[in-house]
């Protein structure tokens, strides 16, 4: 079972070497600090898809959940409680896992 720390530690190494973005600090904010554009945000959404091995339905995200490293820890441990997964790890095999899992805030 993976720690917090532990994901933010893979996390971190995942837009280093997948998004090739050195991220100062989990806490450091991705948009305001121009690390994340809008199409940087969509690799990261395909990635995070591809290697975490989650569906996220674009229309329901709520940006604040990717402001930074830890806002998207917190994100995916959303996920993992939404489809009752102990953890979600890069490359984990896709079945079972819920069809699109819906995580934001109502409009």
């Amino acid at each position: 079972m993976a720690t917090h720390a532990e994901m933010q530690h893979r996390l971190m190494e995942f837009f280093r070497d997948k998004l090739e973005i050195d991220v100062p600090t989990p806490e450091t904010d991705l948009i305001e600090t121009g690390l994340m554009d809008s199409l940087v945000f969509v690799e990261l959404l395909f990635q995070l898809e591809r290697d975490w091995s989650v569906t996220i339905a674009v229309e329901t995200v709520d940006l604040d959940q990717f402001r930074s490293i830890a806002s998207i820890v917190a994100f995916i441990g959303q996920l993992e409680t939404v489809q009752g997964r102990a953890h979600v790890h890069p490359a984990q095999d896709a079945a079972g896992l819920a069809g699109a899992v819906k995580v934001g805030t109502a409009a």
